[in-house]
């Protein structure tokens, strides 16, 4: 009988049956590794398009915040800042604020755990010096900045009319004395006090006017009064603690007042020299003089009616709290500024210089040894009561020059204090009531910058401008800033850093 040959008996095929369950373990196992892989890449996919969402939200809220620059600070001062502080409730509030801003961008997929700030740039550090960018990135003053410049062409660049040389040769003429107080008998360290003090009441002949027993009746006065225009209108605004302003307090003029008694030597070698030097001055502030010329109102410019207070150069000069005392303060040294160039000049004219020689001879007939100190000391007299002329046809919007020559000079001798018989003799190349007032803040120096801050803050503080804030506080300002924010999908969570500035 034939043997018949069942598939089960053919070789091989038992084996390949037995490993048919092998292979689909090793399928199955590659498809869940595969499956494993696709869902990891899937989640991570899924992770980095949450996470680059999550960024560009984070940078997109961050626009916004700098968007809400102050406008009023920009639209008239021309600075970017942004307010951290949310109208004066604190960072804190801020960051939470842009907390729901960011969870609104995000929708429900994302969560913002938590969100603060990192790495701010405040407007008021390392010296003011984002003010001092922002200003210098500017070019809407250019033509304020081509005014500055231009002082320099007015006044030759001679920043110290009464110099080392003529303050030499007046020493070397009052050192000629001293023979005199030789043959008097007069001890030398007696005169030395005296250096031509008390003149006035020791040697003059009461049939001689002295020009300053007629200075002292205006000064009792009080010369800024007596100069005033009509027109000059003062704030009655009065900075105080409460502003918290950015120099923190309002500090006096930088220079001591003129001697207007005119009776000691030394001091009118001071007094006539005293506000020498400030060409480089105007150099170093010159961007900063300019910005601030373009901005602010002036006694003789008036840019914006509703400021804090009116006279806000003046505030640059003086530092003091209201309108009415800077007003006297910047009257005080820019006589005290025109006092040097004026004086100089006397000396010069011939004419001028024998008259005083002959008006301190006769003052000095009971003490001759003290005439060449009174000649001079009679010369800054004369020279303080055109200062004081000067300045009155400048708050008048005339020109004087810097320097002054026979056709320019207004005040006679004889008549000292007749101001309504001085004719303005104007220059129309010379220098403006606001380029004297540049020097003087040039003198200033580096205290203009919290200066001028406190103008800006103090308007933007007002409530009754449009786009004014109460609650604006430059120290609460920055210009660039970071955020850190920790955000979570599901179960995952990641860090994130982004930076925004203008």
């Amino acid at each position: 009988m034939k043997k018949v040959c069942k598939p089960m008996d053919i070789p091989g095929i038992k084996a390949c049956r037995n490993n048919r369950g092998y292979i689909v373990v090793f399928m199955s196992l590659i498809l869940l590794v595969l499956m494993i892989i696709v869902t990891a890449v899937l989640e991570i996919a899924k992770l980095d398009s949450g996470k680059t969402k999550a960024a560009a939200a984070l940078s997109t809220t961050e626009s916004d915040m700098l968007a809400k620059y102050q406008k009023l600070c920009f639209e008239r001062y021309h600075l970017l800042v942004c307010d951290l502080s949310d109208g004066g409730k604190g960072e804190a509030a801020t960051e939470e604020m842009m907390k729901n801003h960011l969870q609104e961008n995000l929708g429900d997929e994302l969560t913002v755990d938590d969100i603060a700030f990192a790495g701010q740039e405040y407007f008021l550090e390392d010296d003011y010096a984002e003010f001092k960018k922002q200003i210098s990135d500017q070019a809407y003053y250019q033509a304020a900045l081509a005014a500055v410049n231009a002082i320099e062409t007015k006044t030759g660049g001679q920043d110290e009319p009464v110099d080392h040389d003529t303050i030499q040769e007046m020493d070397d003429d009052v050192d000629n004395t001293k023979e005199v107080r030789e043959l008097e008998g007069m001890e030398e360290e007696e005169e030395a006090e005296k250096s031509g003090t008390e003149l006035v009441e020791k040697t003059v002949d009461s049939d001689v006017e002295d020009p300053r027993e007629t200075l002292k009746t205006f000064t009792a006065s009080g010369i800024p009064a007596l100069i005033q225009p009509n027109e000059l209108i003062f704030s009655n605004n009065q900075i105080s603690q409460e502003d918290d302003i950015p120099s923190e307090t309002c500090d006096s003029s930088v220079f001591s007042d003129t001697n207007t008694d005119f009776d000691n030597y030394t001091t009118l070698k001071s007094d006539t020299t005293k506000e020498n030097g400030w060409g480089q001055s105007l150099v170093n502030y010159g961007e900063a003089i300019a910005y601030a010329s373009s901005v602010f109102n002036c006694a003789t410019d008036v840019k914006y009616d509703d400021t804090y207070l009116n006279l806000e150069l003046e505030y640059l000069v003086g530092g003091k709290s209201n309108d009415a005392d800077n007003y006297e303060s910047v009257v005080r040294q820019m006589i005290a500024l025109r006092l040097g160039p004026n004086f100089a000049y006397l000396l010069t004219d011939a004419e001028k210089m024998a008259s005083l020689e002959a008006l301190s001879t006769a003052i000095c007939a009971a003490a001759p040894f003290l005439q060449p100190a009174c000649k001079y000391l009679l010369a800054g007299c004369w020279a303080y009561f055109e200062s004081v002329l000067d300045v009155y046809y400048l708050l008048r919007g005339k020109k004087i020059p810097y320097f002054k020559d026979w056709n320019s000079w207004m005040t006679d001798l004889e008549h000292l204090g007749q101001f309504q018989d001085a004719e303005c003799k104007e220059d129309e190349d010379g220098m403006s009531y606001k380029d004297y007032l540049m020097i003087l803040i040039a003198l200033h120096g580096n205290t203009i910058y919290p200066r001028m801050l406190d103008l800006i803050q103090l308007n933007v503080r007002q409530e009754d401008i449009e786009g004014g804030d109460p609650n604006f506080k430059f120290e609460n300002t920055v210009t660039a800033f970071g955020m850190d924010a920790t955000v979570s999908m599901g179960e995952s969570s990641f860090y994130l850093h982004e930076e925004a500035g203008y």
